[in-house]
């Protein structure tokens, strides 16, 4: 997350994912990955405030790291939660989304990243940004993509909205299942092709490929 996007439309419409997820998600928190230079000087009380609000938080003390710069140097550390944070569910805020295949750098959260926050024995709902063009497919390559790196006990669906999209995993399929029928039920009206919300697929790695 970047400064300059602070207030767009892209952070109205995390704050409506999280808003209709209210009964589903477990006193969510937000990673937001900072990428401005100077980040304590940048995000002051007020911005995170601001920011809380727009993406559906209650408060700023639910952002995590608000005073990090997510950089390389500090990414090594940057998902190493606090043990008292396992019962929470995350939204992750990368500028960009998950990286693509070819790799990534700041703007990206990594595949190795995600099995770090969410350990195999862990309950969690992980919710991350991703942009994402407006063919529909796309969204099913970029999380084929993620699926390939992921082991079979993570499973995960996107929601697709054109140029943004949100990607769920879990290792717990009951409380991945429950989250996408709250979306699927808003998007009733529509027709399922143009549902915008997929199926839920399995991790397709073996264990070792993915370890942190």
């Amino acid at each position: 997350m970047n400064l300059c996007h602070l207030g767009d439309a892209l952070d109205s419409w995390k704050g409506w994912v999280v808003g209709k997820l209210r009964n589903v998600l477990k006193d969510v928190r937000v990673l937001p990955m900072f990428t401005d230079e100077d980040v304590r000087a940048t995000w002051n009380n007020a911005r995170l405030e601001l920011y809380a609000r727009l993406t559906g938080l209650a408060d700023a003390n639910r952002i995590l790291r608000p005073d990090i710069r997510f950089t390389a140097g500090t990414r090594g550390a940057y998902f190493d939660l606090d043990a008292t944070l396992d019962g929470s569910d995350l939204f992750v805020d990368p500028d960009t989304g998950i990286e693509p295949p070819q790799g990534g750098g700041v703007r990206h959260i990594r595949v190795a990243e995600v099995v770090q926050l969410l350990p195999p024995e862990s309950h969690r709902l992980l919710l991350v940004y991703q942009h994402s063009f407006r063919e529909e497919n796309w969204v099913d390559a970029r999380l084929q993509h993620v699926l390939r790196d992921l082991p079979a006990r993570y499973v995960a669906f996107a929601l697709w909205a054109g140029s943004v999209s949100m990607v769920f995993i879990s290792c717990d399929r009951g409380r991945l299942t429950a989250c996408r029928g709250t979306l699927r039920e808003i998007m009733v009206p529509l027709e399922p092709e143009r549902a915008r919300v997929t199926e839920i697929h399995e991790g397709q790695a073996a264990d070792a490929k993915v370890a942190v």
